[in-house]
């Protein structure tokens, strides 16, 4: 490890440290650059259904179904109400939230090494490496899960003499990323048995009465959460959206376990190389060098990064902001490792040398985290950053971070913008939201999704309840009549091998699975234009007086 960790020191005084300023700026200038990055799939989806929640008073899954917890969308639901109901304010959102871990990394690395040096490289390497997760990557639940884990173990990791400090704050917080993952339940064991090991020593009934209030704690926000559903009737649709679905339907949809050591290490090492080595520097060299004050945070640390580990393999996707947590962890371990190796060199020189030879390194350890960021991302900052949203918005590169797919959607809805009036409804087949959110339209449907209830479970044969919600989306669109119609035929991920559907598309599963939903749009709408992968449709007929009205925001 590094130089000597000082006790005396605590979380206050990192602020007080010109390393924490630099490394703040340093990676917070990686983070900032987020802020023109459109929402992909996922945000979008998020963010519309948080929209539906605040506006017309329909929680997730009964008011807009998804398969994902509620965390997700309690966190979309509070950007909405801080920063405003944009694409702009969630990312502005998401970049206050991602500074904030890289102050707890700092904290981390530094009670961890005993060196503002490897916290402030910590910073540096965990920023440059969230910028480069690109679009769709960033703004993830796992970006958030990180932080609940990160404020985890810095309420751990002080208010030693007041265990309760700990385990109410620690216990809530943790709970909180369960209702995001229920994989982050992991993170119990890990906290738990952290828990035992400290207050065994204070005495046998206090150390299993703090366990208890701390697991309490942890199961707190999800038994709000039941109670709140049941309480407004809708705990069938919780059940269904999140217990059944992903038992029958979304666990078959993975890519087999023996796949993980590629799709993590590989993908490490293409991802931020970096990270990879410093923090085998000391994983391997710090377990021997650690001083007794380093070692539980160091194990805890090692710990806590298996966990991330274990998740990101038992979920069996495989996605890149999976392993936000295990790239997160392992920052904190690499800027230890690479302010050793920098430490080392100032060692070998004496006086001024050694100042300027290990002050070289670390600038080219700081280069390097610039060139590792893919060079696509590396235009789209000197192109689009600190200018016009609308140009950043609007483009997108050849590359699989999702801005193709975002970009076609930010403009249908800015070609709709003009055409929408107050009263107009909007249908939009297809797995993107975001016009909707856009505009601030609600859809006719719950449904936003429509490939989500076209996974096909383990036996090839869809289920009673898929059938039902198929029913369900064509009956709720003929009978709004909307407007406009939209119509995406391909989606992010339609090609990765773990999406098992009987159709090829939106459009052969618009013709094979919701024939009459098709034949009331062959019937009624006329093609008015085309925005990439997105057909836009409108409604026959002059003035089309025939269409139905949705509710206006605020009614149920």
């Amino acid at each position: 490890m590094p130089e000597q960790a000082d006790p005396a020191r605590d979380a206050p005084e990192i602020f007080r440290d010109r390393l924490f300023w630099l490394g703040l700026i340093a990676g917070g200038f990686f983070l900032v650059l987020t802020i023109w990055f459109n929402l992909g799939m996922d945000q979008s989806t998020y963010a519309y259904g948080a929209w539906v929640w605040k506006n017309y008073h329909l929680p997730p899954y009964s008011g807009v179904w998804d398969l994902n917890y509620p965390g997700i969308f309690i966190i979309h639901w509070l950007a909405l109400e801080l920063f405003g109901e944009s694409i702009q304010g969630f990312r502005i959102f998401d970049v206050l939230v991602q500074l904030n871990c890289l102050a707890m990394i700092f904290y981390l690395g530094r009670k961890l090494s005993g060196s503002s040096v490897a916290g402030c490289l910590s910073m540096i390497l965990y920023g440059s490496y969230y910028f480069n997760l690109g679009l769709f990557n960033t703004g993830q639940r796992e970006g958030f899960i990180f932080w609940c884990w990160l404020w985890g173990l810095v309420l751990f990791s002080s208010g030693k003499n007041h265990p309760w400090l700990r385990a109410v704050p620690a216990g809530l917080v943790l709970g909180f990323a369960f209702l995001i993952k229920p994989f982050c339940g992991l993170a119990w064991l890990v906290f738990g048995g952290w828990f035992l090991r400290q207050e065994f020593k204070s005495g046998f009934k206090r150390a299993w009465f703090g366990l208890a209030l701390f697991s309490f704690c942890c199961l707190l926000p999800a038994g709000l959460v039941i109670l709140y559903y049941w309480r407004i009737g809708h705990i069938l649709e919780l059940y269904q959206s999140l217990v059944l679905y992903n038992l029958e339907l979304y666990s078959a949809q993975s890519i087999p376990w023996w796949g993980w050591p590629y799709f993590t290490f590989f993908s490490i090492i293409r991802e931020n190389p970096l990270i990879l080595l410093g923090a085998i520097l000391v994983i391997f060299i710090g377990l021997r060098s650690a001083t007794r004050t380093q070692a539980p945070l160091l194990w805890i640390l090692i710990l806590m990064a298996v966990a991330s580990l274990i998740a990101y393999v038992l979920q069996g996707k495989f996605y890149a902001y999976q392993r936000i947590p295990l790239l997160g962890f392992l920052a904190v371990f690499a800027g230890a490792g690479w302010a050793g190796v920098g430490a080392k060199i100032r060692s070998a020189f004496k006086g001024r040398k050694g100042m300027i030879f290990s002050g070289l390194f670390y600038g080219v350890m700081t280069l390097a985290a610039v060139v590792a960021i893919r060079p696509a991302l590396r235009s789209f900052a000197l192109k689009y950053a600190f200018r016009d949203l609308d140009s950043a918005y609007s483009a997108w590169m050849n590359n699989p971070a999702d801005f193709h797919y975002s970009s076609n959607n930010y403009l249908a809805g800015k070609y709709l913008e003009a055409l929408v009036g107050p009263e107009d409804g909007i249908e939009y087949f297809g797995p993107y939201p975001l016009a909707l959110f856009m505009l601030k339209k609600k859809l006719p449907t719950r449904f936003p999704c429509p490939e989500l209830i076209l996974f096909l479970p383990a036996s090839g044969v869809m289920t009673d309840f898929q059938e039902k919600w198929i029913r369900e989306y064509s009956a709720d669109v003929i009978k709004a009549r909307p407007r406009f119609f939209l119509v995406s035929d391909v989606f992010p991920g339609q090609g990765q091998i773990f999406a098992h559907m009987a159709s090829s598309g939106l459009k052969q599963a618009l013709r094979d699975q919701f024939p009459e939903l098709q034949k009331f749009l062959l019937d009624n709408y006329k093609l008015i234009a085309r925005e990439g992968v997105i057909e836009i449709y409108e409604l026959k007929g002059p003035g089309n007086l025939g269409r139905r009205n949705l509710p206006a925001p605020g009614s149920p």
